[in-house]
Formats: C-alpha cells, structure tokens, sequence
C-alpha cells in the first residue's frame, strides 16, 4: 500500500475521518483476518512535510495495532512526508518488528525476512542526495536512481527473493 496522505484537506474538508475509517474499519480487520507475513507501505504517509498532530496520532495507532497482531511493518517516507520527523526512533522500532527507512543509505541495510527474502527499502530521494552519499555527479533523476539501484545490485544475495520498495515514478520497466 502506498500513499495514504495522512492529514489531506480537500476543498477546505480534513479527510481525516474517512482515513481513520478505512485504518479502523477496513485495513486494520483485514490484517488480523489475513495475517499478512509483511505490510508494505511506500511512502507518502502524511501529506505534508509537517503533519497535523491528528494525523501523527492516527499513524501511530496504526503502528500500535501492527505490532499487537504481530505483524511486522516496513514503510518508507515518500516525496510529502517529513523524513527526518518520520524518523523518531526508528532504531527501536526496528526491534519491535516496525522498519520506517527515511534516509538514502537505509536501502544498502536490506530488511531480512523469513524464507530468504531480502527486502530492500528505498525512500523518496534527491539527486543531490545520491552526489553527497556516493560521491559522484548524476544529473537527473534517471542517473540518481541508475546509481543506487547499481549499487544495491551489487548486494543482491543470489538465491534469495530480493524485493524493492520505492517511491517514484517509473516508466518503461521489464
């Protein structure tokens, strides 16, 4: 799942209340009737960079909810959420089964999951980000992204189920 836009106003209308309903009343049942090995969710959590307090709140109860049924979460910070808030304690979350990947780097520490799937967690980046980690020029989004998926390449574990989660647009794949 992705793109939940947590906090979204709609010609002036918080669509908070809905987003809780299908949180409460529809995604969250559906985990515990399904029990999912893994919920993916691909950023664009909040709509903003700065989201309302209601909205972090309804994030969290989702993550609480996650965790009490046992199922792990992995989410990724898109283009409208405020990765450096949506990273508050992610090294501990990370121990209780919830993994929020917010920086660039985080997709060079695959998240490991049972029956050899290595899952590989890429946030929404800048190209300029890609030039200050690894140091070397790209112009574009294009490059940006042929360097890192290059490098993450390199990791693959041959054998293994290698899955990548992203936030972009993407056109003309195989």
């Amino acid at each position: 799942t992705s793109d939940w836009h947590l906090g979204k106003m709609l010609y002036g209308r918080s669509l908070l209340e809905d987003q809780s309903y299908f949180i409460n009343r529809v995604f969250l049942p559906l985990m515990e009737q399904e029990h999912p090995d893994l919920i993916l969710l691909a950023g664009d959590v909040f709509d903003r960079q700065i989201a309302p307090v209601e909205a972090i709140r309804l994030f969290d109860h989702f993550v609480e909810e996650t965790h009490r049924l046992g199922i792990p979460l992995a989410a990724i910070s898109g283009n409208h959420d405020g990765a450096d808030r949506m990273a508050l304690g992610t090294p501990l979350l990370r121990q209780s089964g919830v993994t929020i990947a917010t920086k660039l780097e985080d997709v060079f520490q695959p998240l490991l999951l049972p029956e050899n799937v290595h899952c590989y967690l890429l946030p929404y980046f800048e190209p300029q980000q890609v030039r200050q980690l690894l140091g070397r020029e790209v112009r574009g989004f294009q490059e940006a992204y042929r360097a890192v998926l290059d490098r993450v390449r390199e990791q693959l574990v041959p054998g293994a189920v290698n899955l990548l989660v992203a936030h972009c647009f993407v056109m003309g794949g195989e």
